[in-house]
């Protein structure tokens, strides 16, 4: 029975990802507001596409990606964004805007809520419980059409505020 039990600690050990980051670098990235992807084909294995098509297979590991046979390239967080910081100098940043929020109405904390819904779309729901579909126009801006506003993302440490065009702004410091 140990023996049996080893063994399957061991192969749940084996396709566990490998830091963090592999479970959290896929999705949608920007390089000077036009978009990248990373598309994870197994726990440190991923497929780069750049910002023009290009596409390279390449590896993760904790805290580095190697594509395009550049080497130990760097993962960073700040608050709810992830950089890569490629050797030849090119930045991509990934948002991750999707939580539990606040908004102050005349002193009294209302909730708000962001669900992630697709690659670069959100789902908004404000303090009245009205939805609406946001879309990242780049790393720090949103589209929200069906309320005519557009969103800019502030990262502050790990707190998150979404100011939007209307003057109102959500706070969040646990987004992820």
């Amino acid at each position: 029975m140990r023996r049996v039990l080893r063994h399957l600690l061991v192969l749940v050990l084996a396709a566990a990802p490998v830091g963090a980051e592999a479970s959290t670098i896929e999705g949608l990235w920007f390089i000077d507001d036009k978009p990248c992807f990373i598309k994870m084909i197994s726990p440190t294995t991923a497929m780069f596409t750049n910002e023009f098509g290009k596409s390279s297979k390449g590896t993760v590991e904790p805290g580095f990606v190697n594509a395009w046979g550049m080497k130990r390239n760097s993962i960073s967080e700040a608050g709810a964004s992830l950089t890569i910081n490629w050797a030849n100098g090119t930045r991509w940043i990934k948002t991750s805007i999707g939580g539990g929020y606040v908004i102050f109405i005349d002193g009294r904390p209302l909730g708000c809520q962001v669900l992630e819904v697709g690659l670069g779309k959100y789902t908004f729901m404000n303090e009245h419980g009205q939805k609406a579909t946001a879309r990242l126009v780049n790393p720090y801006k949103l589209r929200v059409d069906e309320w005519n506003v557009d969103c800019t993302v502030v990262f502050s440490g790990k707190c998150v505020e979404l100011t939007f065009s209307n003057g109102s702004s959500w706070l969040s410091p646990w987004a992820k």
